[in-house]
């Protein structure tokens, strides 16, 4: 009932004081958004990265990764976490999100342009940034990238 009021109100004033009501609040909306975003960028600034240490490095284009072959797979699985956590939600199948991060490398492109058929690209990123914290990821590329010894001949 009072919102009925307050609209018939509002609609009894005359048009060039409605107007004036919308400019001002259209101008206190926009000043309100401006100081926001200031104390956005001012809080993220400020942030230190999670854990003390730097945040992880980003991707870098790899050639040679974009496949992940049955005989590289078999040296990595042993590597990852349980599959299924202990609780919660089920986690994404490894073997498809490691693909997801080897066709990001491959290609050099920006996580949000992960293809749907690796998962989700904020899944992907969250779990790239905990492997790499954790030191898995290293030993991952370890796996992938074998650095030859002086005694390889090739």
């Amino acid at each position: 009932m009072r919102r009925l009021l307050l609209l018939l109100l509002l609609l009894a004033e005359p048009q060039e004081a409605r107007r004036r009501a919308g400019l001002h609040w259209s101008r206190w909306r926009r000043h309100h958004q401006a100081r926001a975003r200031q104390g956005h960028v001012a809080r993220r600034a400020a942030r230190q990265p999670l854990g003390g240490s730097a945040a992880p490095p980003l991707p870098t284009r790899l050639a040679g990764t974009a496949a992940l072959s049955d005989a590289l797979w078999q040296q990595i699985a042993p590597l990852l976490p349980p599959q299924q956590p202990p609780r919660g939600r089920p986690s994404l199948d490894h073997r498809r999100l490691l693909e997801g991060l080897l066709w990001i490398m491959h290609h050099g492109v920006a996580w949000r342009e992960l293809p749907p058929s690796y998962g989700s690209w904020h899944t992907a990123y969250s779990r790239y940034q905990r492997w790499c914290e954790e030191g898995l990821w290293d030993r991952i590329c370890a796996v992938l990238h074998p650095t030859p010894t002086p005694f390889d001949t090739g």
